[in-house]
């Protein structure tokens, strides 16, 4: 029994990511938010981070959205936290059958507990790397 020569498998590159400035702003006496990265995958777009709100029991949240766009296509996708910090880790699917996210755009939101806006925070945009 003779022993067959393995070629060397090509390496897989890694998906490109792109780091975002951390999203930060006050209201009312407390801090809120959000430090995240994207993964840019073929067509879709992985999100990971954190989002927090700084004192407990105030009332309010920190919401985070984040938004892929690429053509005609645009998904949004929001995490919050309330009285604590929380990490998150989700995929942003591209739609339909052509065309890849060119464009994630993070929007730090301050909320009451009940859903409604209270203040609008800082936001950047990060585009696909070439």
């Amino acid at each position: 029994m003779g022993l067959l020569a393995m070629s060397a498998l090509p390496a897989q590159a890694a998906y490109p990511v792109s780091g975002f400035p951390a999203l930060k702003t006050t209201w009312d006496g407390a801090a809120f938010g959000a430090n995240l990265s994207v993964t840019w995958y073929g067509r879709n777009v992985g999100v990971t981070g954190t989002v927090a709100n700084s004192v407990a029991d105030d009332g309010l949240m920190a919401t985070l959205c984040v938004t892929a766009s690429g053509g005609a296509d645009t998904q949004t996708e929001c995490r919050s936290a309330d009285n604590r910090s929380r990490g998150f880790n989700f995929v942003i699917d591209a739609p339909g059958t052509r065309g890849s996210y060119m464009t994630v755009e993070a929007r730090l939101w301050v909320e009451t507990t009940a859903g409604s806006m209270v203040a609008e925070g800082p936001s950047a945009v990060r585009y696909r790397p070439a």
